[in-house]
């Protein structure tokens, strides 16, 4: 029979007319993932004339070492994989007289080969004391230590310093006068000093002799007449722990394990491995050779009354997730000695069957039947009457995988009589050869004798030889809780394999992963290429790029996750035991595809790696095209969803990229996911993922039909720069890759429109790609699970009559045209949660038609309605200062010709006008009488300048209040929308933005400096939108001029007024003067918008209260007595005691005009001082002085 991968063999099982039971398995499907030998390509043989058994490898040499029948055989390994007789090891020792020396064993490490050598008594076939001989690559003999009886197998610690060795001691008879039953053990040999220092350590079973009972009670099957525990207990194969510390040895004949501490070279615990009930789904068995005839038999799988004892020959080690497991060959193994034996078979008339447990014995032993199945009578007869409750079989015809605690996770159930049947049904349990069809059928089956553990690609595979067929079957162990099958072969030639040994693409010959295998009938040594077909994983690998991209591959197999409009996601349902290599996959169809979620497909296509938008800022996604698709099965469950964050995948939560030079698709760079965020999603595209108790950090937002929301798992548990309000906080070295954007999958869904902070269900959905993020795309919404608290705030800096308050807000394109709610919103929170502020520095005004794009530049319709809205809302009546731009030169929306504008309360301050502002004329700062004088109120900062171009140019105003004057300049600075993103294919992101921002803080910057060095204590405020953060380098140098930015007042959980993203950030300022800033009585972002899914903006306002309460005059406490002084003699006197103010804090200044020449007032005294001459005035006048205080106010430090 020739299947094709993904075919599925449908064997089905009727009752014969006598009419016995079945049980409850008649039919059972097996899927065929590979049938061919595109898994193991057989690329090298030899066949030896003395035999093959076992082999080890030597990757220093390319040598092969071969115990075959007497003999160790060395062959060379070439290229390809041939093989070359080279020679052969001698024993290095001579045995004593009357025994010989048997090979049963070799191992090769770092050079070094071992070889276990049995010693047997030529006459009564009785184990002596083995020896173990150790050669180097070149096979020149070095050392050879004692050991125990029979060692059977030997094997090296990962580190290489020891060598382990079961020894099994193996009786050679029961109760003859020559029967010689040696203890069971294991060696440990040391060679940490070199092989010439060998030291050995005998790990006995003897303590256990004492526990007899309890270990027979507990299930380990003790059963030679006479024996000891330590007798009877054989030791046959070792697998040492991946850690080196430990080993477990199976005890076959036992049915157990025991587990040695390296060490101390001390048997820790001896685990019975039980029994399979062959009476269970997917457990049944061909139990007789005779069920088609008196003399031949047919393929006959079914569940029958019957335990299998495990007694698993070879056993291997591997680890999965950083848990190590183990792998059993469940080969079976009796006691037939003379003196004893245990072997019968259930229709003989000695074995007797309990009449209450098998009412219908009389069937069960007819041969058709149970009849010819051998048994053991050494147990079974569990109530100790001398009739058997319970059928035990040798062997459990499949393999079985343990955790290191000893508890079965999986067993191969009938899977190797199953595929066997289908594979080669005339090779069905037999031995190899048609003639002997289905003859093993009645004792252990096909026999699992072998097994090899090999990683390749990151997956893990067991490579289990089946000793009568010489049959290989592979199975991925990845997942050692979900084993699947992958490749049954069978050649011919090879017959009766023992021992597989697996070589790694590193160590191979060839550069490709080899099995070996050798076949004790046939004695033959066979080479196979491993070639295990592309997976998913394969194409994701680990990187940005797939290295097949632009490769044809074949058989993608996966299960359907989510269907999208133009393809589905596809996912391996056995994940590699790598996470860096994602599992899944989106399949392009272009047009709606034909599968359903929950298909095992087979893909076939073109690998590309897609950019949306073909825009160079985004990051590609790996797909397969144009496919071909052929469905396997339906209705499968789907793979588990990764769950992102606690409880599964660490999710980064500081680093976005930081090991990338310029690109990370083509430059130099590091895939690494525990750190890099945007490696970190990487490796999950395509996947299912599961995010528990997400957490919002973002309003839900609307792009067209499309909705997205931004998440954090877990509640925010592991977040880092957490918003007091529940956001994610933005810093300068934290852009808080954590945050998971959620999007629904074809535009269709209707997300839950939220706050920041609401609490939803858990979410699962796959990672995808677009719009220069990662995301989650989502078939179904999740639910508000609690709704977020935050409630819009409310200022408490409320203008008084000594305090005056300032504002900057954005208000996003508001235009007449505009809902009048919107107008209706803003003027109510301008009213009533900014609290009327005395001047509002404005963003985003529009023209008097918004964005239809003609020629009128005019905003006065605009300004006027929203001052008519607030008035309605029971505000003041505001007035607006503002300059019409060029038409279409300020950027934004196009035809909006958005404008900074100035609204301030009349009642409260005063606007200085000085005309002549334009669109294209500079202000200017003129020190006029010590005084900084713009030339133009309201007027623009160098509009013509190219830093402006495409950009709103800077609004100067010069206000006062309480007789102080104030400076305020309204900004708002060109987009940050030519940056690159934070998940783009550059690392870091270029800020292409940032060069055009700088340029308009230089120029803001030095008009601010303008002012400050004609007057240091003048009151500056530079205001709105910057588009950028408080740690950027406009906001710097805007700050160098002497400037302080009040974001930097604020705790750090409350310096944003916008949520990009998930990300909540500052953009908007208020930057004052110092003198200013010793004023300041508080400042507030107010936060109605950025949070929230009903805005009236995208942006939150600010607002700053100073303290600048109006000044008193200075009075004259005391008139100035006349004084009289003398011509051309010096003069002095002090007139500060004449008067006084009222103002605490202010210090006076004095000036006096009429001065004769030759006096004069020192202002900050009031020293009037000098020497005047007879000339400076004529007799017949006096001079008439008029002295002057007025006051200086300084501020208080």
């Amino acid at each position: 029979m020739a299947l094709t991968q993904g075919d599925i063999a449908f064997i089905s099982f009727n009752a014969d007319e006598d009419g016995w039971s079945m049980g409850s398995t008649t039919s059972q499907n097996i899927t065929i993932t590979n049938n061919n030998s595109s898994i193991l390509q057989k690329v090298g043989g030899f066949t030896s004339t003395n035999g093959a058994e076992i082999s080890a490898f030597d990757s220093g040499s390319d040598r092969l070492f071969v115990v075959s029948g007497s003999i160790v055989e060395i062959y060379n390994v070439s290229n390809t994989g041939t093989l070359t007789l080279a020679g052969s090891l001698t024993t290095g020792f001579t045995p004593p007289a009357g025994t010989q020396a048997i090979p049963n064993s070799v191992a090769v490490k770092n050079g070094i080969v071992a070889v276990a050598y049995a010693i047997q008594n030529t006459s009564t076939n009785a184990q002596q004391t083995g020896q173990v001989s150790f050669y180097n690559a070149a096979g020149t003999f070095l050392n050879s230590v004692a050991v125990g009886a029979l060692p059977d197998m030997l094997t090296f610690t990962p580190d290489g310093t020891k060598v382990l060795v079961a020894n099994e001691g193996e009786p050679n008879s029961y109760g003859q006068p020559n029967s010689v039953d040696p203890e069971g053990s294991i060696s440990i040999i040391n060679i940490a000093g070199g092989v010439a220092n060998a030291t050995v350590a005998q790990a006995s079973f003897t303590s256990f002799n004492s526990q007899i009972a309890t270990l027979k009670a507990a299930g380990v099957r003790i059963t030679g007449p006479g024996s000891t525990v330590a007798q009877d207990l054989e030791p046959e194969y070792i697998a040492v722990s991946p850690d080196g510390q430990t080993a477990r040895i199976t005890l076959q004949e036992n049915n157990a394990i025991a587990i040695l501490d390296i060490a101390s070279a001390t048997i820790t615990d001896i685990l019975p491995l039980g029994a399979k009930n062959y009476n269970l789904p997917s457990n049944g068995l061909d139990a007789s050779d005779r069920d088609l005839t008196s003399s031949s038999g047919k393929i006959n799988i079914q569940n029958w009354p019957v335990f299998g004892l495990y007694q698993p020959d070879a056993i291997a080690s591997f680890t999965a997730n950083g848990q190590t497991y183990y792998i059993t060959a469940n080969e079976g193994d009796s006691r037939d000695y003379t003196g004893f034996s245990e072997e019968i078979r259930v229709g003989a008339n000695g074995y007797v069957l309990d009449p209450t447990v098998f009412p219908n014995a009389a069937t069960l032993k007819q041969n058709t039947n149970l009849g010819r199945l051998t048994v053991t009578n050494a147990t079974g007869d569990t109530d100790g009457d001398g009739d058997f409750n319970r059928i035990e079989a040798f062997g459990g015809r499949s393999f079985s995988i343990w955790n290191a605690s000893g508890n079965q996770i999986f067993d191969s159930g009938d899977q190797f009589e199953q595929i066997t049947a289908t594979k080669v049904p005339t090779l069905f349990n037999s031995d190899g050869a048609a003639d002997t069809f289905d003859t093993r059928s009645d004792n252990k089956g096909p026999e699992p004798e072998g097994v090899a553990i090999g990683v390749i690609n990151n997956r893990t595979y067991a490579f289990i030889g089946l000793e009568r067929t010489g049959d290989v079957i592979v199975y991925e162990v990845t997942n050692p809780n979900k084993p699947s099958f992958v490749q049954y072969i069978n050649t011919p030639e090879d017959v009766a394999i023992e021992g597989l040994t697996f070589v790694s693409a590193a160590d191979s010959p060839t550069g490709k992963p080899l099995l070996v295998t050798t076949a004790e009938v046939s004695k033959t040594v066979a080479v196979f290429e491993v070639t295990p077909s592309v997976r998913i994983s394969d194409i994701q690998g680990t990187g940005h790029i797939s290295s097949f991209r632009n490769q044809t591959v074949s058989n993608i197999a996966g299960i359907v996750t989510i269907k999208a409009s133009n393809g589905f996601y596809l996912q391996d349902p056995t994940p590699d035991g790598d996470e860096r290599t994602s599992e899944g996959i989106f399949v392009f169809t272009s047009s709606a595809p034909t599968v359903s979620v929950g298909d095992s497909v087979l893909v076939s296509g073109t690998v590309t790696e897609f950019r949306p938008g073909n825009d160079a800022n985004n990051l590609t996604k790996t797909q397969i095209t144009t496919p071909t698709i052929v469905t396997v099965s339906s209705g499968n469950d789907l793979p588990t969803a990764t769950i992102l964050g606690n409880g599964g995948r660490t999710i980064p939560t500081t680093v976005i990229d930081n090991d990338t030079i310029a690109n990370i698709e083509t430059g130099t760079t590091t895939f690494d996911p525990a750190q890099d965020g945007i490696d970190f999603y990487e490796s999950l595209e395509g996947m299912l993922v599961q995010v528990n108790n997400p957490i919002t950090t973002s309003p839900t937002t609307n792009f067209g039909t499309s909705e997205e929301i931004w998440v954090l798992a877990d509640n925010g548990a592991n977040a880092t720069g957490r918003t007091v309000r529940g956001g994610s906080l933005i810093s300068a070295s934290d852009f808080n890759p954590e945050r998971i954007q959620i999007d629904d999958l074809n535009n269709s869904l209707v997300l839950p429109e939220v706050n920041v902070g609401t609490q939803l269900s858990n979410i699962v959905g796959v990672v995808d790609y677009s719009f220069n993020n990662y995301e989650v795309l989502v078939s179904a919404a999740p639910t508000v699970v609690q709704n977020s608290n935050i409630q819009k705030e409310v200022t408490n800096l409320t203008s008084t009559t000594n305090q005056l308050a300032i504002a900057t807000y954005n208000v996003e394109n508001l235009d007449p045209g505009d809902d009048p709610t919107k107008f209706n919103n803003l003027a109510n929170r301008i009213v009533n949660n900014l609290k009327s502020p005395d001047i509002i520095s404005l963003e985003e005004i529009q023209d008097n038609n918004g964005a239809t794009n003609d020629s009128v530049v005019d905003a006065s319709t605009t300004f006027q309605k929203l001052i008519d809205t607030i008035t309605a809302a029971g505000g003041p009546t505001y007035q607006y200062r503002q300059i019409n731009p060029v038409d279409d030169t300020n950027g934004g929306e196009p035809g909006g010709n958005i404008r900074v504008g100035f609204l301030f309360n009349p009642n409260r301050v005063n606007f200085v006008d000085r005309p002549g502002g334009t669109s294209t004329t500079s202000t200017t700062v003129t020190n006029v009488s010590g005084v900084p004088t713009v030339s133009n109120s309201p007027g623009l900062i160098d509009p013509t300048n190219s830093a402006f171009t495409s950009s709103r140019k800077p609004l100067v105003g010069e206000f006062t209040f309480n007789g102080e004057t104030v400076y305020v300049i309204g900004n708002h600075f060109n987009s940050k929308g030519g940056d690159q993103p934070l998940f783009g294919p550059n690392q870091p992101p270029t800020l292409a933005s940032e060069t055009q921002r700088q340029q308009q803080a230089i120029l803001v910057k030095n008009f601010v400096e303008s002012i400050l060095a004609i007057a240091p204590n003048a009151n500056v405020v530079v205001a709105g939108d910057l588009n950028d953060f408080e740690f950027s380098n406009p906001v710097n140098t805007l700050e160098s001029a002497g400037l302080t930015s009040l974001i930097e007042t604020l705790p750090q959980n409350e310096r944003y007024t916008y949520n990009f993203e998930g990300n909540a950030q500052t953009l908007d300022h208020v930057l004052v003067s110092n003198n200013l800033l010793n004023k300041l009585d508080g400042y507030d972002v107010v936060h109605i918008n950025s949070e929230f899914a009903d805005q009236d903006s995208d942006h939150d306002p600010s607002v700053a209260r100073f303290n600048l309460p109006k000044n008193n005059a200075p009075t004259v406490v005391q008139p100035i007595d006349d004084q009289i002084i003398s011509t051309n003699k010096a003069f002095s006197f002090n007139i500060s005691n004449k008067f006084a103010d009222v103002d605490p804090g202010d210090t006076l200044t004095y000036s006096a005009t009429g001065l004769p020449t030759g006096s004069s007032i020192v202002a900050n005294t009031g020293v009037i001082s000098g020497t005047i001459s007879k000339s400076a005035f004529s007799q017949s006048q006096l001079p008439q002085l008029m002295v002057k205080a007025v006051m200086l106010e300084i501020p208080l430090t």
